[in-house]
């Protein structure tokens, strides 16, 4: 007799609801995940935030633009977790390799860290009093 597995052995995951953009070849977020898409839909996701940097050079643009970029990109990314229902996002943002860069760039690292935290921390308890998070 073949058991099959239980419900949480299967794999769950935000990919399946991303679709292709036809307009430029990139993914296109849905704000909403298809109706398809609520039984696979994890309860946890985590982030990297990686390259943000390199994105800022390879436009010719300092690095704190990039940093800007990314918390930009961040906030966004929350806001979708939350409007699709993710509980819990685990951000990886600064690394033991970020302290070995420019001084100048480490403090202006921390003191974005610091001001989205501020800007946020309202919004974000406005949000899971709202959602019955709590």
């Amino acid at each position: 007799m073949m058991l099959s597995p239980p419900p949480s052995f299967y794999p769950r995951s935000l990919s399946l609801c991303f679709r292709p953009n036809p307009h430029n070849h990139r993914l296109h977020v849905l704000t909403q995940p298809d109706a398809g898409c609520s039984p696979f839909m994890p309860n946890h996701v985590a982030v990297i935030m990686d390259g943000n940097r390199r994105w800022a050079r390879s436009r010719r643009l300092i690095p704190e633009a990039g940093y800007l970029a990314g918390a930009r990109s961040l906030k966004l990314f929350v806001d979708l977790c939350c409007n699709w229902g993710i509980r819990v996002v685990t951000v990886f943002a600064f690394s033991s390799d970020n302290w070995l860069r420019p001084k100048a760039e480490v403090d202006f690292l921390m003191r974005l860290l610091e001001s989205a935290l501020k800007d946020e921390i309202a919004y974000m308890l406005r949000y899971i009093k709202q959602s019955h998070y709590l």
